[in-house]
C-alpha cells in the first residue's frame, strides 16, 4: 500500500474542501423584502423598507451573521396589491432567500401563505395586525408565518377603553373601509368593547379605499347627536 500516495491525496482533499469552505463562507445571505412600495398603502411599506436596509447595515458593519457572511436584501414592490404580493413571494423563493420580511398589510400578508407555505420558506410579519393571522381556517398555527406585532382586537379594545373610562364619551359613530381587513377587524374589536363598556354606536358609515367624495357620509354623520 502506498501510504505516501494516500497521505498526499488526503491533504489534497482537505485543502479542496477548505478552499471550496472559504467560498461558501464568503457567499452573502439573502433576505427577501414583500412591501409596498407604491399604491394606497406606501406609507406602511416604505418605511418598514428603510428599517430593514438599516438593519442589514448594521448587521454587516458588525460582522455579518453565522461566519462571517455578509447578508444582502432582494426586495421588491408588491404595489400595495394583494394577487402581487403573493406573486412576489413566489419570486423571492426562487431566488434562494432564506427568509421574507413584509408584507405589511394583513391582506396581503394572508395573499403570500400559500406561497410561503409551498416554498418551506419563514416570512416574519412586522406590521399586519389583523387577528388569528398566523392560523390556518381550522384554528392551527402556521408553520412559517411570524409576527411581531400586536392584533387588531388589542387596539380596538384599548381604544374603546380610552374612549369611554378617560375621555368620557358615551356616543360614537364609527366610519370604516368595508374592503380592508385591517379597518373591520378594528371596526368589529372596537364596537364589541364599546358597547360593552355601556357606549353606544349611533351611526355606522362605510367607505372604500380610492373613494374621493365623503359629502354623503358626512351629511349622515352631522345628523346624529
Amino acid at each position: 500500500m502506498n501510504f505516501k500516495k494516500i497521505g498526499i491525496s488526503l491533504v489534497a482533499s482537505t485543502m479542496l474542501w477548505s478552499s471550496s469552505h472559504v467560498v461558501l463562507a464568503q457567499e452573502p445571505i439573502l433576505f427577501g423584502g414583500n412591501f409596498e412600495l407604491s399604491g394606497p398603502h406606501a406609507s406602511y411599506g416604505s418605511p418598514v423598507r428603510e428599517g430593514f436596509d438599516l438593519a442589514i447595515k448594521q448587521l454587516n458593519e458588525a460582522g455579518g451573521l453565522l461566519d462571517g457572511q455578509l447578508v444582502e436584501a432582494i426586495i421588491y414592490d408588491n404595489t400595495s396589491d394583494m394577487t402581487e404580493s403573493a406573486a412576489v413571494t413566489t419570486r423571492l423563493a426562487n431566488e434562494s432567500v432564506v427568509g421574507i420580511i413584509g408584507p405589511t398589510t394583513t391582506g396581503n400578508v394572508l395573499a403570500q401563505v400559500k406561497a410561503l407555505t409551498t416554498a418551506e420558506l419563514p416570512g416574519v410579519v412586522p406590521a399586519a395586525t389583523g387577528d388569528n393571522l398566523t392560523l390556518d381556517d381550522s384554528g392551527s398555527v402556521l408553520e412559517y408565518l411570524f409576527r411581531v406585532c400586536f392584533e387588531d382586537s388589542y387596539q380596538g379594545y384599548v381604544g374603546a377603553n380610552y374612549l369611554y373610562d378617560t375621555l368620557g364619551i358615551r356616543q360614537m359613530a364609527v366610519v370604516y373601509d368595508q374592503a380592508l381587513d385591517y379597518s373591520v377587524g378594528l371596526r368589529d374589536a372596537f364596537v364589541e368593547q364599546f358597547t360593552a363598556l355601556g357606549g353606544t354606536i349611533v351611526t355606522e358609515e362605510t367607505m372604500a379605499t380610492g373613494d374621493t367624495d365623503f359629502s354623503s357620509v358626512l351629511t349622515n354623520l352631522l345628523t346624529q347627536n
